[in-house]
């Protein structure tokens, strides 16, 4: 440890910075290499699921669970993180991440090495949900909080860059010539073990957020982990930024001088007799009335809900989806990894010039393309089967254009993962950050508990034409609603989302003005508010089952005999279509 220490004090602002984010990295993003191990590791942990559970089917079902069991682990983090910011700040949080995902791992990795391997590696799975959740949300407010103003996107683009790395990484450990192999497939999945300690380590010895400890009127601290994470010349802009928001917060004092004032937090009375009305505190519930915060949280759900549509197809399931069409296991895992290849390397690249492209030109570009490459993909997996060899050209090319996808995908998330913590005000970042994160950890699991099931019974094909009105949707959505946050403080985006929201209200003048009053009484009165936002939510979910039906039952036009995928296929038809 005190080597370690040495090192990590004698180094520059810079290179601590490096070190810092890599962690956090390595903590949240890049454990998405358990959603791509899991993937290639399907066929070699094959004999394992039926001596345990009787047949294929029942073993890919319990497969199928473990895999989804992380992603609502990762809502359960993601909520934990609101509470316990409350009082721990931005680090201690982070710590308890890594040792969440450390004890995950390992009890997933004694899958086969105890008699009830199989229940820990399930609870391993949601542990390690856990642990990237409350990392994954304090830990991107840390990275948006550490680096100066003109580094910031750099630094939260970082998130995607080791989500590639992580699931290049889960492809390349988990070919049958290393661990994807009947006798080695658990090691596999402690590997994370090798980067996650050393993290640790390191973040033992870092300090706190300086953003957060200045909002938290401990200035000598704060300026302290200044001069750890940052330049002086680039401190001194910081500190300017720190002092706008602040005199921004709803809940702070501020002298002459514009600093923090020696008063403490809760001398609430002397602001209600400055102010001639009572202060309430900020918590969930009170934000969940403000605009100010409703405005960036719906953004910020959508955003980070169906950018992985792409990655949770693909991550997820490439290799079993190659098997269907053809290939042998062993081609099937190398065609995963050579698709997962170029999305890396471009994510990687575009971290040296993401400053220079607007956020949203970074974000609706690719997701298009990704709507063209889903819709070229399924008329390729139409064509493949008309065609009676057992690797057709076709099915060939899905390699290719899953790649392409993945990296149009990659790109996309990177911008989304950037726009996401910048759409909130300081107060609203961790509360903000978590509820959108609980979104799409609540989506991807929901999604992955039947993605399984739905490749097998419908085919490729007809399950990539959601995924195609998702990608169309999410385009427009970003287009119309989605403000652009490069190089802009909190209170400039939120003016810009306002001004946005403004402009999307004025259909309202459609709506006479009796029904809107009365409207605005009910929505007044005690208890109906929750309620008309259960109703509002109920709703939107409908709406989203009736156009994916939609979309299915538009399919019956376009291909012939495609109404198949309204009816559920006898399992007999199944085994005798799958390739051996």
């Amino acid at each position: 440890m005190s080597l370690l220490a040495g090192f990590t004090m004698g180094s520059s602002p810079t290179w601590r910075l490096v070190q810092v984010v890599v962690s956090i990295n390595i903590g949240s993003h890049f454990m998405l290499y358990l959603d791509g191990v899991v993937d290639n590791l399907l066929p070699a942990a094959g004999t394992f699921l039926i001596k345990h559970y009787g047949s294929e089917e029942e073993g890919s079902r319990k497969w199928e669970l473990m895999v989804s069991l992380r992603m609502y682990g990762l809502a359960l983090g993601c909520l934990l993180s609101t509470f316990l910011s409350r009082r721990w700040g931005r680090k201690p949080q982070v710590l308890l991440g890594m040792v969440l995902n450390i004890v995950g791992v390992l009890l997933t990795s004694i899958i086969m090495l105890v008699p009830g391997g199989l229940a820990a590696a399930h609870l391993g799975r949601f542990v390690n949900g856990c642990g990237q959740g409350i990392v994954q949300t304090a830990g991107t407010v840390m990275l948006l909080e550490l680096p100066p103003r003109r580094c910031r996107g750099t630094v939260l683009a970082t998130m995607t860059v080791f989500a590639c790395v992580g699931e290049l990484l889960s492809m390349t450990i988990s070919l049958e010539e290393i661990l994807g192999n009947e006798a080695r497939w658990p090691w596999a999945m402690a590997v994370p073990i090798l980067v996650l300690i050393p993290s640790l380590l390191l973040l033992l010895r870092a300090p706190e957020s300086p953003r957060y400890l200045f909002m938290e009127h401990r200035t000598d601290l704060a300026m302290a982990s200044l001069d750890y994470y940052q330049s002086p010349t680039d401190a001194k802009k910081t500190i300017s930024d720190m002092q706008a928001e602040m005199a921004h917060s709803d809940d702070v004092d501020l002298n002459a001088n514009g600093g923090p004032t020696t008063k403490r937090r809760d001398s609430r009375e002397d602001k209600e007799a400055l102010l001639g009305h009572p202060v309430q505190s900020i918590t969930p519930k009170s934000r969940m009335r403000e605009p100010r915060f409703l405005r960036p949280l719906f953004v910020g759900c959508v955003l980070h809900s169906l950018v992985h549509l792409d990655d949770w197809l693909w991550i997820s399931y490439s290799t079993h989806i190659f098997e269907r069409h053809g290939f042998g296991v062993s081609a099937a895992q190398k065609a995963s990894l050579v698709m997962s290849l170029p999305q890396s390397i471009m994510s990687i690249g575009l971290i040296s010039i993401f400053e220079k492209f607007p956020r949203k030109t970074l974000l609706v570009f690719p997701t298009f393309v990704s709507a063209i490459i889903g819709a070229v993909s399924i008329f390729s997996l139409r064509f493949s089967a008309k065609d009676h060899s057992s690797v057709s050209l076709s099915s060939c090319l899905l390699p290719f254009l899953a790649s392409i996808d993945l990296c149009m995908a990659g790109v996309a998330g990177e911008s989304a993962f950037t726009i996401v913590p910048e759409l909130f005000l300081y107060q609203d970042r961790i509360l903000g950050t978590a509820m959108c994160g609980i979104a799409q950890s609540l989506f991807g699991g929901l999604l992955l508990n039947y993605l399984l099931s739905a490749i097998n019974f419908f085919g490729t094909d007809k399950v990539l034409i959601p995924f195609v009105v998702g990608n169309v949707f999410y385009a427009f959505f970003t287009v119309v609603y989605v403000p652009e946050t490069s190089m802009k403080s909190p209170q400039e985006v939120a003016e810009l989302l306002e001004r946005t929201f403004a402009r999307r209200s004025s259909i309202s003048g459609l709506v006479p003005d009796r029904l809107r009053e009365i409207a605005r009484r009910l929505l007044a009165k005690p208890g109906v508010s929750v309620a008309w936002q259960g109703i509002v939510l109920l709703s939107q979910l409908v709406i989203c089952f009736l156009l994916i039906n939609m979309a299915l039952i538009a399919v019956t036009y376009v291909f012939p005999r495609a109404s198949s995928i309204l009816v559920v296929p006898d399992r007999h038809i199944l085994r005798s279509a799958k390739p051996e």
